[in-house]
């Protein structure tokens, strides 16, 4: 059994989890935040594909649709497996990745198709011809790189046919290289976070399927107010739990300290979620006077009112923005951090991540998705973003500007319970929320929450010695 494989042993939720996908045409993975659920699906794609050699199934194709929504995603899943180095009748896991990838290693060039293509021996007289030809013109030229072409797409039908996995996103499932293959099994990764007609191009391809997401995080994004009143903001995740397919639930987080676990376990998750680390596995980060001395959790309480940007279609807080700046400055002068790298300073509104940066002294935006960062801008970078561009990431310290603070008890889409659990899941070591408690104690959710703060003397109303 290619379990036995996996180098990190899977917890007994995550087998249950591989044991149920390799017996069944359909499952359904739950994975609240920290929970491995990439790890896992990484250990149920070598194990799909070794049942697959034990039934004598290799030598017609590949075994494995690998998808996800983001290319990010997929390239998590390609490294993974780099990284797993699995054997399958003796000889390592064959992977190809189509499509352009948003960011990968140069230790993982090798397994794109491009790269692939370029070492077949049909890719390399292709590349030969158009070398000959290069700055031609002309009918006959035309027609010698149209011959070029064609022996690159011979080669790419050829590699394909090899490999194990094919890695891509959903919507490059529906490349034409891909149009005369159906795969014994398509897994999608961030299910809930892909729209249904986007999952659909992977799983209309497939004989089985495993869908891995968490519909307690964030769905899709989603932009036309006609698609959302269409529903298109429902995930095929979403549809298959309220149709009552079996969802199996992976119960053991891996990322934060317990207490920073606890509400959210209790709030989304029934209780089920345990913690694998401990309090000593995640020391209080010195800087700041945490107001419990064990639980890395403070809500700090800031009055200065909202404001709407220039632009109209956002907000800012600027009491909030000076003090979130003011606490990582704290942060980082204590010195027990890396750098600024272990800090995520988040927020619900683009105009408040602008003010954010600005107030920190940042110009421009981030950089577009984490596989940009280098190691040393891993460590030397705060990282200010949204809280839907930090869904799946994670650092030491979080801290999350609510921003909305008004007479009224607006909250707007602050008041969207999988916005706050992702926003309070993301921290390892310590989470400090600043808000308006007034404000945000208009909704239901956001009442639990500061009954669960008041409940560990987390709550910071004088914010001079903080």
């Amino acid at each position: 059994m290619a379990l036995k494989e996996v180098r990190e042993p899977l917890n007994p939720s995550q087998r249950v989890a591989v044991k149920s996908a390799l017996s069944s045409s359909l499952a359904v993975w739950q994975g609240p935040p920290g929970t491995g659920k990439t790890r896992t699906l990484i250990a149920y794609i070598g194990a799909a594909v070794h049942l697959a050699s034990i039934q004598k199934r290799r030598g017609r194709g590949p075994i494995v649709l690998a998808s996800a929504a983001s290319n990010v995603a997929v390239d998590n899943i390609l490294e993974g497996l780099a990284k797993e180095s699995f054997i399958v009748d003796g000889r390592p896991l064959r992977v190809v990745r189509v499509g352009a990838p948003a960011k990968v290693q140069p230790w993982l060039q090798q397994l794109t198709l491009d790269a692939q293509i370029a070492l077949h021996p049909l890719g390399r007289q292709a590349a030969a011809m158009r070398e000959a030809i290069r700055g031609q013109s002309g009918p006959a030229f035309a027609r010698q790189r149209k011959q070029a072409t064609q022996l690159e797409l011979t080669a790419a039908k050829s590699i394909l046919k090899s490999v194990d996995v094919v890695c891509t996103t959903c919507v490059g499932a529906g490349d034409e290289l891909l149009e005369d293959f159906t795969f014994p099994v398509a897994v999608v990764d961030e299910a809930t976070q892909c729209t249904e007609p986007g999952a659909l191009i992977s799983l209309t391809k497939a004989l089985s399927a495993v869908l891995v997401g968490d519909s307690k995080q964030l769905p899709p994004t989603v932009v036309s107010r006609d698609a959302v009143d269409a529903g298109l903001q429902v995930s095929i995740f979403e549809r298959m739990e309220r149709l009552g397919v079996k969802v199996s639930l992976l119960d053991m987080q891996y990322r934060m300290h317990p207490q920073i676990a606890e509400f959210p376990s209790l709030a989304f998750y029934k209780g089920k979620v345990g913690s694998v680390p401990t309090p000593q596995d995640r020391p209080l980060v010195p800087g700041i006077a945490w107001p419990s001395p064990n639980v890395p959790v403070a809500f700090v309480e800031i009055s200065a009112p909202e404001s709407r940007a220039p632009d109209g279609n956002s907000l800012y807080n600027v009491g909030e923005a000076k003090m979130a700046i003011g606490v990582v400055r704290k942060l980082l002068a204590a010195g027990d951090l890396a750098g600024p790298g272990d800090i995520g300073v988040i927020s619900p509104y683009a105009a408040q991540v602008r003010r954010l940066q600005e107030e920190y002294g940042v110009g421009g935006s981030p950089k577009r998705n984490y596989l940009d960062y280098t190691e040393e801008d891993k460590i030397e970078e705060l990282e200010i973003r949204s809280v839907d561009g930090f869904q799946g990431r994670e650092k030491e310290v979080i801290v999350l500007c609510t921003v909305r603070s008004n007479p009224s008890g607006d909250i707007g889409f602050v008041a969207d319970p999988r916005r706050l659990n992702v926003g309070i899941t993301r921290a390892k070591r310590g989470l400090i929320v600043l808000g308006n408690r007034k404000t945000l104690s208009n909704n239901e959710m956001w009442r639990s929450w500061f009954k669960w703060i008041d409940e560990q003397n987390c709550a910071v109303s004088d914010t001079t010695n903080f």
